[in-house]
């Protein structure tokens, strides 16, 4: 019985080894100015500012959180220097890992083939399991990436036991973090913060590769070492005028750009966070129109600040439905202006009678809801809702018909219009004459910038979240962008899901 309690024993200790671990996703070291190039095989090497942050990174893991881990490296230059660092300090060598390389959104360079890394770096890699000469990608699109990145991080986990460093770069680094705060376990606060050179995301997971706690640090470089290449300096770098420091002097943006030479803008924007007619609705005051979430209130305001950074004063033109209303209204608060709900810029009619069977909301009883924020001018049939079903093309030409009647109504003015899904495509459609790029996906509050020219010429300046913390980027309750850089599509099926 003794022996069989020992064996027990013996076993029960052996699994604890394993049953928990840490996995730490770092991105390369400062990199960025071309006096440090190979151009034999045309890559970027770390600056000595960059050796000094992976010297340090390499110091507080191996020192302070006792990493004797596994060092898994994207095969590009400047991640690997970065995880040799690491690695040397556990007389180690770095893991060759294809699946976390760079980015390669257009045609790109081949990547360094073995032979030409064990030159450079002689007896300090290994080459991984999926490892071969050819390993660099091209033309790769957002949506393959985040599987790539997904499945990549999937296996990687399965591949190695114990603790893990991945080196990679800042939009994989992204990827892999969004990945990772998908394993959160149920209150487990997902963590977030910026992918700067050699900055720390920390994920402690349990026995089944679940994180049960997620931390981020630069605590171990002073702040004015603590850079994203030569852009965005932690501090302000005067000393060096390659930084651009826009945490203190902020580059302006195109559309601001535009708007500064006189030009016209038209903003479109969608809804924030419906609910739906079923779902488990926090606002809806207006008979079977769909409501808005706390976190759709949340998007919209923060939307209304982003326009007002950028001076606008505009007109604001709301599709009636009760969603769309709150957005404007929230987004004419931040901007002290008026909202006209406007029947022309409405949801495709869907089916026959109608999307609402009992009508929507009157402009008597918007008034009532929004009193501060309704123009006094504005007009609105009792009987708004359009009732015959249309098609793709019908649905283009009435909005193509909307924004040719609200520019002409309104001569050299800033238009922003609230809308739908589905119209911010038609709107793009007709100002650009296709959809826009797929990685410019359609979310709540997600904000598209045209200009107007002098010409009349419609110009696209972009696309613009970036304003909406990440983890409160949402497309209704379908998915989130946490989901879709992972890889996964799903309804999410209550408000309470988001932190507020």
């Amino acid at each position: 019985m003794k022996k069989i309690f020992i064996l027990l024993l013996i076993g029960i200790l052996a699994h604890s080894s394993l049953a928990g671990r840490t996995v730490y996703i770092t991105r390369h070291g400062q990199v960025g100015d071309t006096e440090y190039f190979d151009k034999a095989v045309r890559e970027i090497k770390l600056t000595p500012l960059g050796k000094e942050q992976a010297q340090m990174l390499a110091e507080y893991l191996t020192d302070v959180k006792k990493f004797r881990g596994t060092v898994c490296v994207s095969p590009l230059y400047r991640t690997i220097e970065t995880g040799i660092y690491i690695a040397d300090r556990l007389n180690g060598k770095v893991i060759l890992e294809p699946g976390i390389q760079e980015v390669a959104p257009g045609k790109t360079r081949r990547g360094m083939n073995w032979k030409e890394i064990e030159s450079r770096f002689p007896g300090k890699t290994v080459s991984g399991k999926v490892f071969t000469d050819d390993w660099r990608l091209s033309q790769e699109n957002p949506a393959a990436r985040l599987v790539r990145v997904s499945n990549a991080l999937d296996r990687i986990l399965s591949e190695h036991r114990g603790d893990l460093l991945l080196v990679a770069h800042a939009a994989i680094v992204g990827d892999l973090v969004s990945s990772m705060n998908g394993r959160c376990r149920t209150g487990v606060s997902p963590v977030k913060g910026p992918s700067g050179s050699c900055s720390l995301f920390i994920f402690e997971l349990d026995e089944n590769d679940h994180v049960i706690q997620a931390s981020y640090t630069t605590e171990y470089m002073p702040d004015e070492k603590v850079t994203s290449n030569f852009r965005t300096p932690k501090i302000p770098r005067l000393d060096d005028s390659r930084y651009e420091n826009r945490a203190v002097n902020k580059e302006k943006t195109r559309s601001e750009k535009r708007s500064e030479a006189g030009n016209r803008m038209i903003y479109i924007t969608r809804h924030c966070q419906a609910t739906g007619k079923k779902g488990k609705d926090i606002i809806r005051p207006v008979l079977d129109d769909g409501g808005i979430t706390e976190l759709g209130v949340r998007q919209s305001y923060l939307l209304g600040k982003e326009l007002k950074r950028l001076g606008f004063k505009g007109m604001i033109f709301a599709s009636p439905y009760f969603r769309t209303v709150a957005t404007a209204c929230a987004v004419a608060e931040e901007c002290g202006v008026k909202v006209y709900p406007d029947a022309r810029v409405q949801e495709r009619c869907n089916t026959d009678g109608g999307n609402l069977k009992q009508g929507g909301a009157t402009l008597g009883q918007l008034r009532k809801l929004f009193p501060e924020q309704i123009a006094e001018g504005a007009c609105l049939s009792d009987a708004w809702i359009l009732k015959s079903k249309e098609d793709f093309k019908a649905h283009k030409l009435r909005i193509k018909k909307a924004l040719d009647e609200i520019l002409a109504e309104n001569p050299g003015k800033d238009i922003l219009i609230v809308t739908h899904g589905g119209a911010v495509g038609a709107f793009c459609m007709n100002l650009m004459g296709k959809m826009p790029p797929r990685k410019h996906f359609i979310w709540n509050c997600s904000l598209f910038r045209f200009s107007v020219g002098a010409d009349g010429r419609f110009r696209y300046l972009g696309y613009d979240i970036s304003f909406i913390p990440e983890e409160a980027v949402t497309s209704n309750f379908k998915y989130t962008l946490k989901d879709r850089k992972a890889g996964r599509k799903k309804d999410v099926k209550s408000g309470v899901d988001y932190e507020l």
